[in-house]
C-alpha cells in the first residue's frame, strides 16, 4: 500500500501566499502533488491556474516555470486543451489563409496521423518522447519516412504557434530528430523522348497544350488555368495568375499561384506561340460545333463543351499519348523538370531557370536538379582548361 507523502503544510492544506508565488500542495483526492499559481483573467476575475505531478520534485519545477510565465504575461489562464482541440482549432483557423489542397492534405494528416497518436494528450503534457513514440509507430505502420518527416513539420509548425501564444514553453519538436527522407531522383526525358512525344500529340486535342507544358515549365494547374487575357501572341508572352485545382466536395477551384515568385510573366519560344495560335483556332471550330452548348469563359486549354480541363483528366490521357509514343511512364509534372534539365544541360544559368518556373529562390533551383549539376561542372572545366590551353598557344606563337 502506498505511503502518503510528507505534507509540508498538512494534506490538502495550502499556505497563503501573495498573488503570484504560487504554492504546492498534496491532492488525496488526485493522489497528486498540485502546483498552483493565482492570477487575473483580462477582465479582472481572479483565476487559479494548476498543473499536477507525480512528485514534491516535480510539482516545484512546474510551479517555477508557472512563475516564469506569469512574469512573461504568458500564463495561460484555464486548463489546457488536448493536442485534438488544439489541432482543430488551428485547422479552422488556417482554413481561409491556406491554398484548399493545402489545407485538405494538413487536414488529412491532423486526422490520420496526429490526432490518433497524440491527441488525448493534454497540450502542455507533449514532450520529445511522446513524438519519438508516435513517429515510431507511423514508421511500424508501414508509413514512409517522407510522410512521417512531413507529418513532423506540421506538427513544428502548428507547436511553434502555441509558443508564440504563450500556451507552451518551448517547441517539443525542436528537441526531435524526425525520419531522414530521401528526395526521389527527378524523371526528366531527354531531348529524342520530347521529340516523340510531340510528335505523338500533334494530332490529339492535348498537342498544344503539351507543347506549351514542354517549352515553358508551367504547373498542370498553372496550364488549365490560363485565359486568353494573359497571353500575347504578338509579343509571345504570357502571365501567370492564377491555378485550377480540385478540391473535395468543391470541383475545379481557382486559387492564387503556388508562391508569391509563382506570378509571374513567361516568353514564349516561336513553337509555343504557333501551339496556342492552333489551340484557339481548333476551340473556335469547337464552339461553332456546339453552339449553345459552349460554357462560355475564356479558358485557353479546354474541353469541346469550352470548359476548362480538370487536371485529373490530363494526368490519365498523358498517360495514354506516352504509351502511344513508346515512352517510360513519367508524370505530368515532370514535363517541367524536363524544361528545366534541359535548358540547365545546355548551360542557361540557374537564376534564369529558377526565375521561369516561378522558384522561390534559386537554391530551389540547385538543389532540385542537382542531378544536372555534375555535367555543368565538367563543362565548366573544359571550358576553362580550353581557354587556358588557347592562351598559352597564342603566346608560344607570338614568342616564335
Amino acid at each position: 500500500m502506498m505511503n502518503k507523502p510528507e505534507q509540508p503544510t498538512g494534506p490538502g492544506k495550502r499556505k497563503r501566499r501573495a498573488r503570484g508565488e504560487g504554492s504546492i500542495f498534496w491532492n488525496s483526492h488526485r493522489r497528486r502533488w498540485i502546483a498552483e499559481i493565482s492570477t487575473v483573467d483580462p477582465t479582472g476575475k481572479p483565476k487559479r491556474v494548476n498543473r499536477s505531478a507525480k512528485t514534491q520534485a516535480e510539482a516545484l519545477r512546474l510551479l517555477r516555470e508557472l512563475q516564469r510565465q506569469a512574469e512573461q504575461g504568458l500564463l495561460p489562464l484555464g486548463r489546457p486543451p488536448t493536442v485534438a482541440q488544439f489541432l482543430t482549432q488551428w485547422l479552422e483557423g488556417q482554413r481561409h489563409s491556406l491554398r484548399p489542397r493545402t489545407w485538405e492534405g494538413y487536414e488529412s494528416i491532423v486526422r490520420t496521423r496526429l490526432i490518433p497518436q497524440l491527441g488525448r494528450l493534454r497540450l502542455d503534457q507533449i514532450s520529445p518522447a511522446h513524438l519519438a513514440a508516435a513517429y515510431d509507430r507511423l514508421l511500424g505502420e508501414g508509413l514512409s519516412p517522407k510522410s512521417v518527416l512531413n507529418t513532423h513539420r506540421l506538427l513544428h509548425r502548428v507547436l511553434g504557434d502555441a509558443v508564440r501564444w504563450g500556451m507552451l514553453v518551448r517547441n517539443p519538436c525542436d528537441l526531435v530528430d524526425p525520419p531522414r527522407a530521401t528526395r526521389p531522383a527527378v524523371r526528366a526525358l531527354d531531348a529524342g523522348e520530347v521529340a516523340r512525344l510531340l510528335e505523338a500529340s500533334a494530332t490529339d486535342d492535348l498537342g498544344p497544350l503539351i507543347t506549351v507544358a514542354v517549352l515553358t515549365g508551367l504547373r498542370l494547374g498553372e496550364l488549365v488555368g490560363l485565359t486568353w487575357d494573359e497571353v500575347d501572341l504578338e509579343r509571345g508572352e504570357l502571365s501567370v495568375v492564377r491555378s485550377l485545382q480540385r478540391v473535395r466536395g468543391r470541383g475545379l477551384v481557382v486559387v492564387p499561384p503556388k508562391t508569391a515568385s509563382s506570378k509571374r510573366l513567361v516568353p514564349l519560344a516561336p513553337q509555343a506561340v504557333a501551339a496556342l495560335r492552333e489551340q484557339r483556332s481548333r476551340q473556335l471550330a469547337s464552339r461553332l460545333k456546339a453552339g449553345p452548348a459552349w460554357a462560355g469563359g475564356n479558358w485557353v486549354f479546354t474541353t469541346a463543351l469550352g470548359l476548362p480541363y480538370d487536371p485529373s483528366d490530363v494526368t490519365h490521357r498523358f498517360q495514354r499519348l506516352l504509351e502511344r509514343a513508346g515512352l517510360p511512364r513519367v508524370r505530368f509534372h515532370d514535363l517541367r523538370h524536363t524544361a528545366a534539365s534541359l535548358l540547365l544541360a545546355e548551360g542557361v544559368h540557374p537564376k534564369v531557370v529558377a526565375s521561369l518556373l516561378g522558384h522561390s529562390t534559386v537554391l530551389i533551383t540547385l538543389d532540385t536538379y542537382s542531378h544536372v549539376m555534375p555535367g555543368l561542372t565538367r563543362q565548366a572545366t573544359e571550358t576553362l582548361a580550353g581557354l587556358i590551353a588557347s592562351r598559352i598557344a597564342s603566346k608560344s606563337t607570338s614568342e616564335g
